[in-house]
C-alpha cells in the first residue's frame, strides 16, 4: 500500500499533511528527518507525537532499492515539555505581576529584574539593571552590612530575613526599602532571589 495511506503524518501545529518522507528520500537520496513537531495519525483516529527519520536503501552499485523509515513515539516527552512550558508561563506571570521588586543576583550582579523592581529603581527596562552590581543601588554607608549578608548566605546557604535599608534609584533619589533574600541554584550557578519592598 502507498506509504502515506498507512502512515499519515501531519504538522502538530497546523494539522496539515507533511510531504511523504519516502518520496523525499527517494527523490533526494539523503538521510533525513522531519521537525520534532509531527503527529502520526493511527487508523483508529488516535494521534501520536513522533520523531521520524529515514534513509535510502542502496545496493552495492549505488542503485536505489527503497527507504527505511523510523518513528519514535514522543507523546510522553512532548506532554512533559508542554507541562514545563505551562509551569514556566504561570511562574513568569506571578513574578512579573508581583507587587514587590524581585531580582535574581549572581556573583553580586543583577541577572533578572521584574517590572516592579524596574519601576522601584527608575529603570525603563530590566536591561538597565541587568549586569549592574548590587552595590550600585545600595546606599554606600550600608555596603559593609550587605557584604556580610551576601557572604553569610553564600557560605551557609541560609535565607536573609527582612531588614530595612536605604537604596538609591538610577536617578540618584534615595528610597527606604525592606529587603529579604533566599539562596537559589540556577543550574551550575548559585545566586540569590532578592525581594525588595518600597
Amino acid at each position: 500500500r502507498p506509504f502515506d495511506t498507512v502512515f499519515r503524518v501531519v504538522d502538530e501545529d497546523t494539522g496539515e499533511p507533511i510531504e511523504n518522507l519516502v518520496d523525499t528520500i527517494m527523490r533526494e537520496r539523503v538521510v533525513m528527518g522531519l521537525s520534532g513537531r509531527t503527529i502520526l495519525k493511527a487508523r483508529d483516529g488516535s494521534e501520536y507525537a513522533v520523531a521520524d527519520s529515514g534513509a535510502p536503501i542502496l545496493d552495492g552499485d549505488g542503485e536505489l532499492l527503497g527507504a527505511v523509515i523510523v518513528f519514535r513515539d514522543q507523546t510522553a516527552e512532548r506532554a512533559a515539555q508542554r507541562a514545563l512550558a505551562d509551569s514556566e508561563s504561570r511562574f513568569r506571570t506571578l513574578v512579573e505581576g508581583a507587587p514587590d521588586g524581585i531580582l535574581v543576583v549572581v556573583d553580586g550582579r543583577f541577572a533578572y529584574a521584574n517590572a516592579t523592581a524596574c519601576e522601584l529603581y527608575g529603570a525603563d527596562s530590566a536591561q538597565e539593571l541587568i549586569g549592574r552590581s548590587v552595590f550600585d543601588v545600595v546606599d554606600p554607608g550600608q555596603h559593609e552590612s550587605v557584604r556580610g549578608r551576601i557572604v553569610g548566605m553564600a557560605e551557609e546557604s541560609r535565607p536573609v530575613p527582612p531588614f530595612d535599608q536605604t537604596h538609591v534609584r538610577l536617578d540618584g533619589e534615595r528610597i527606604d526599602v525592606e529587603v529579604s533574600a533566599v539562596p537559589v541554584a540556577l543550574g551550575e550557578v548559585t545566586g540569590a532571589l532578592v525581594f525588595v519592598r518600597d
